[in-house]
């Protein structure tokens, strides 16, 4: 069981809770990963909405993710099988909107993208193609971005606050 300590500079996008308590006196804090064998499926979804900011959907599978940081600095990545209609409902619900060549942002766009992993070495499971193209869905709130993309079976979604 996590405890959440407090929203940190990522509340404003209802990213409640993404600094986490120690689980145990190996674990890291502020780290979490869906290959650790103690969480439950249904740790698996809460942790899946305190990163995307919305739940997953019912018919999610294969869901793999992982987050590492606290207050300003977070970066997280999640993949999961899902069909596309049930794709189009989480971008909506996230407020991700198409990319386009010509689409200006407030930040740098060297954050964007899905070639950053939150941890040492990406796990197998990470492997989203890393172009951005008009396939990708993104989100910029200030020094937070948020990139989801969609390849016919799998959802790639991608955090990084700075």
């Amino acid at each position: 069981m996590i405890a959440i300590l407090g929203a940190g500079v990522c509340g404003q996008l209802g990213l409640v809770g993404l600094r986490f308590m120690q689980a145990a006196e190996d674990e890291v804090l502020g780290e979490l990963d869906s290959d650790a064998p103690r969480w439950s499926p249904a740790d698996i979804a809460a942790h899946s909405r305190q990163i995307l900011g919305a739940p997953l959907p019912a018919t999610a599978s294969n869901v793999h993710y992982r987050f590492s940081g606290g207050g300003p600095d977070v970066i997280g990545a999640l993949r999961a099988d899902m069909t596309e209609a049930d794709f189009r409902a989480l971008v909506t619900s996230t407020g991700l909107t198409p990319w386009t060549p010509t689409r200006t942002f407030t930040d740098d766009t060297m954050w964007l993208g899905f070639s950053t992993y939150p941890g040492p070495t990406p796990a197998a499971w990470w492997t989203p193609p890393t172009t951005i193209d008009e396939t990708v869905w993104v989100r910029q709130d200030g020094s937070v971005w948020r990139a989801a993309r969609y390849d016919g079976t799998t959802l790639w979604y991608s955090i990084i606050s700075h």
